[in-house]
């Protein structure tokens, strides 16, 4: 069977930042709405951004550079949408801004990542509002361990220096979550985003290279330069790479031998490298008709069960975990399936985001059965054949009730999981495509 999933919540949040800065109109074709996209777009119309929707196409009014910035930013969003609109409001270094918990499970995070990405001045802090204005000095970025830059952090230095009209050079071995710097370049900015591969002129010059231990590794290069204008574009954004791991991995159990087709998935970059780690762990699936529209290449992946085999353990560097961190909970889930051991080893740079998470879903795959260990940067899985199921908890933490979707599917009884409606907002409609692959009534 077929099956299609929302449009990639990054890369849409992106759009809609990118479409403000428009003087004119953007084009979103076989745009799928979802409750979280339209109240980032809401909150954006606080900054002059216009919208409608006509039939499929979601269709944007942008004011250009010289948006307004109102003095109480919107909030309540991921991470990826908080940290674009911190980078919208940083052009003003005279305001005092206010930003509001609004129910947030993780505003002390968020309030720390203010402080060390956007270099916010902190003037009042409480539980559940903090007021800051952005100091003068320009963000320098540091590299992570992984050899790029953490993409929440590089995402606000482009983005803050595109509003400031400043210039940005930067260098990596890896490019992390790359969406949003591919767009800005099809969206018009002075900007440069391409691989670099150094080119030795003769065998004489390589030779000397390798004697000296030289390493001609490949870099990606970033230079983003004054931008005055952005172009009006159309726009078609592939479907949610999160989402479409979910399904895959329950189509591993399915009973379709034929395999399940996800259709439209983003497949360029390093947004869907998550497929890779479940590929490592043995996974049968391919990508079929891949196409490029507007410069995003995407496809559709064919999955097929794995019948009576199962899914090998793996051991899943820093590197592996920097590109794929957001599906941990789902590669986790695939992992309790998983013979033999499965370690997930995060980058240094994320272990004080990922670590609630982590304990959160240790907590609830324990009741399966499978061995869980969480140490000090990672997570350790043991699987089992078949998972039990208990008591589950994906309260504050929407992809741990994506992952818990897939068990609870699985099995003939129904499985409780509280706070399963915060992965319903976030992520619609994608918890009964689950359970019908799996053959249950969701």
């Amino acid at each position: 069977m077929e099956w299609s999933v929302n449009s990639d919540r990054e890369m849409l949040e992106q759009c809609l930042v990118l479409a403000l800065l428009v003087n004119g109109r953007t084009s979103v074709d076989d745009f799928k709405k979802t409750t979280e996209v339209e109240r980032f777009a809401e909150a954006l119309k606080d900054f002059g951004l216009a919208y409608r929707e006509v039939g499929n196409q979601l269709l944007l009014e942008g004011v250009g550079l010289q948006y307004k910035v109102p003095t109480i930013l919107p909030s309540g969003f991921s991470l990826n949408a908080e940290v674009l609109i911190w980078a919208l409001a940083s052009k003003d270094k005279e305001t005092r801004f206010t930003i509001f918990a609004n129910g947030s499970s993780d505003f002390a995070f968020k309030v720390e990542l203010l402080k060390k990405i956007a270099f916010a001045v902190v003037e009042e802090e409480t539980e559940n509002s903090v007021s800051f204005h952005f100091s003068e000095r320009i963000p320098t970025l540091k590299k992570a361990s992984f050899g790029g830059y953490p993409y929440l952090a590089k995402n606000f230095a482009l983005l803050s220096a595109l509003v400031e009209g400043r210039e940005v050079s930067l260098e990596e071995k890896l490019s992390v979550r790359d969406s949003f710097s591919s767009m800005l370049v099809y969206f018009g900015a002075n900007m440069k985003f391409e691989v670099h591969t150094p080119e030795l002129k003769d065998e004489l010059s390589r030779r000397l290279a390798k004697a000296k231990g030289l390493k001609l590794e490949r870099t990606w290069r970033t230079l983003l330069g004054e931008t005055k204008i952005m172009t009006s574009r159309e726009y078609f954004i592939p479907g949610d790479v999160t989402e479409a791991l979910a399904l895959a991995i329950a189509s591993l159990f399915s009973a379709n031998k034929e395999g399940e087709v996800i259709k439209n998935v983003v497949v360029g970059g390093s947004r869907a490298a998550a497929f890779s780690v479940l590929k490592r762990m043995g996974a049968d699936f391919d990508i079929s008709g891949r196409r490029e529209r507007y410069g995003e290449p995407y496809g559709d992946v064919l999955v097929k069960p794995i019948g009576n085999k199962r899914l090998q353990g793996c051991h899943f560097a820093g590197d592996n975990m920097a590109i794929a961190v957001e599906e941990i909970p789902l590669l986790a889930i695939a992992a309790c399936y998983a013979e033999k051991e499965t370690i997930f080893h995060l980058p240094a740079e994320e272990v004080s985001r990922a670590m609630p998470l982590l304990e959160k879903l240790a907590a609830n795959l324990r009741q399966t059965g499978a061995e869980i260990g969480v140490y000090e940067d990672g997570l350790v899985i043991r699987g089992k054949e078949e998972l039990d199921v208990g008591e589950f908890d994906c309260i504050g933490f929407p992809t741990v009730g994506l992952a818990l979707a897939i068990l609870a599917a699985r099995v003939k009884v129904h499985v409780e999981i509280q706070g399963i409606e915060e992965t319903d907002k976030m992520f619609p409609r994608v918890r009964e495509s689950i359970a019908a692959i799996c053959g249950k009534e969701a």
